[in-house]
């Protein structure tokens, strides 16, 4: 169970981000893990004389040098090695158009403060805070009411990001689907937003998700011909290079049927960097065989807790993670899908890096 902290001195941290970015890498070869001890010692191990190893990395003083991995020729020597793929800058992020909603102040029943505001098709959105400091949501769409709970740090919906509301056609069916974000904390240390970001399609709630720094009108973004919705993290990811660091992991996925895209960008803490990463940190090589039935999902804090039943009886699954089967990728924290999304039959679980995952097949 992950635990947070709103701290101010978060915000004063997260300029470290948009330090200078590090000395490009090489271009090709193939990875040497681990820290070796010196140029000497991965030379005659491998067969290859010191200076090439020297060029290929860009090391001009070759008796004293910090680095956690190496790149090495193609050489009979080295073909079991992983090959390095070099990490290409990030591509920038093209927005999709979104409605916003204003939220203004008013008198509601029940009520000691108010914000609502109204959008496309006569829908009305209330933000209500009652006597006990309790916050609500009441969305009314397509003739039908939802009300929701609301896990807000700071009650603030004037002109800031701590609440909004947006509407987008998701799916294309011609009626705008509503998107609504709130920010719930800011953990000290690296300064992640944790935001809970709902979706609600014909007055239902359709899935939710922590989307991280992405509010309700940055979320939707392009991807290809197409706009998915986006959420953002620091995980831990080992650089070939440079070794284990926290990233800033965004991924993007398709809201119509829960496909993760294959497209991952991360930032380096202490860089400025944004890259395109090779692989998801998450997502296993192959899917677990263990099969059985989702009987109930549940969000505690911003984790899910999954509840399976297998052959030999139900399976509780704390802080465990949905992903989607057909890429092989995770799902965003917190992800909770609709019955529809999970649907009534089989689906594979286990673990993989020491997290839960349940694989979805995918909605229509």
């Amino acid at each position: 169970m992950r635990r947070f902290f709103v701290s101010m001195l978060a915000l004063a941290l997260v300029p470290l981000a948009t330090a200078a970015a590090a000395p490009k890498e090489p271009k090709a070869g193939l990875a040497y893990y681990g820290s070796p001890r010196t140029l000497s010692h991965v030379a005659a191990k491998f067969g290859i004389p010191v200076d090439e190893i020297a060029r290929l990395n860009g090391i001009k003083d070759k008796d004293h040098f910090h680095r956690y991995g190496l790149v090495l020729p193609d050489v009979p020597s080295t073909r079991k090695l992983p090959r390095y793929v070099p990490w290409t800058p990030a591509r920038q992020r093209v927005g999709c158009p979104v409605t916003s909603w204003k939220l203004v102040a008013a008198q509601e029943k029940g009520c000691t403060e108010a914000y609502c505001g109204t959008g496309p098709g006569g829908g009305r959105m209330c933000l209500c805070r009652d006597d006990q400091a309790e916050t609500t949501i009441s969305l009314a769409t397509n003739g039908k009411t939802l009300r929701l709970p609301a896990s807000i740090s700071m009650w603030n919906p004037w002109g800031s990001s701590f609440v909004d509301v947006t509407s987008a056609d998701l799916d294309g069916d011609g009626s705008p689907e509503v998107m609504l974000s709130t920010l719930g904390a800011v953990s000290n240390g690296l300064g992640e937003e944790y935001r809970e970001f709902i979706v609600v399609r014909d007055g239902r709630e359709w899935f939710r998700y922590d989307s991280g720094m992405f509010t309700a009108k940055t979320a939707l973004v392009r991807v290809g011909k197409e706009c998915h919705l986006a959420s953002a993290h620091w995980e831990e990811v080992t650089h070939p290079l440079k070794g284990p660091a926290l990233y800033l992991v965004e991924r993007t996925f398709d809201p119509t049927n829960l496909r993760v895209d294959r497209e991952i960008v991360g930032i380096r803490a202490g860089e400025g960097q944004m890259y395109e990463l090779p692989f998801d940190p998450l997502a296993p090589r192959t899917l677990p065989t263990q099969s059985g039935t989702v009987v109930a999902v549940s969000r505690v804090d911003v984790g899910t807790t999954i509840t399976i039943r297998t052959a030999s009886g139900k399976k509780t699954l704390p802080d465990a993670r949905f992903g989607d089967a057909s890429t092989g990728r995770v799902l965003p924290y917190g992800f909770l899908p609709s019955k529809a999304s999970v649907g009534k039959g089989k689906v594979l679980f286990g673990r993989s890096h020491d997290t839960d995952i349940v694989w979805l097949q995918g909605s229509k």
